[in-house]
């Protein structure tokens, strides 16, 4: 029986160095479940990382979209603006036009009074040959009246020189 207790003996060493290995082996699987939960851990650090740097990421490409959203809104108000003196410009064109058109006028109106007038000058210049002419026939009527005239004084002068030259024989004669 001693022998049977030895065994006995033996198999509860070899069951406590068993278990004594079975606890050493669940410690190392412990420890190594610690590692991988630190790991685990690490990586979730590093993944919360990586999501920090890219929200920060995120933030500055919003901040460019609204810089680049406000250098649109600024060129737009440039071209806003270009627009604006590109109207303003037509506006002056068109305006220079009129008055261009209305120079024209005008001048048109102008060059109208100046033939107007030049009609009037010729017309009075007819008037005038016309008066010259009548002036011309006058002259020539009166130096005609002055040829009849001194005709007619020379036929006076001539017939008082015949009487004169005539013996004057004036007895009355009684009847």
């Amino acid at each position: 029986m001693q022998d049977a207790k030895c065994e006995m003996q033996n198999d509860f060493a070899f069951c406590i160095l068993h278990l004594a290995f079975c606890i050493l082996h669940l410690a190392s699987c412990i420890l190594h479940f610690a590692s991988c939960i630190l790991h685990l851990a690490s990586c979730v650090l590093h993944l919360a990382s990586c999501i920090l740097h890219l929200a920060s990421c995120i933030l500055r490409l919003a901040s460019c979209i609204l810089h680049f959203a406000s250098c649109i809104l600024h060129l737009a108000s440039c071209v806003l603006r270009l627009a604006f003196c590109i109207l303003h410009l037509a506006s002056c064109i068109l305006h220079l036009a009129s008055c261009v058109l209305h120079f024209a006028s005008c001048i048109l109106h102008l060059a109208f009074c100046i033939l107007h007038l030049a009609s009037c000058v010729l017309h009075l210049a007819s008037c005038i040959l016309r008066l010259a002419s009548c002036i011309l026939r006058l002259a020539s009527c009166v130096l005609h009246l002055a040829s009849c005239i001194l005709h007619f004084a020379s036929c006076i002068l001539h017939f008082a020189l015949i009487r004169q030259s005539l013996p004057t024989n004036h007895n009355p004669s009684p009847v």
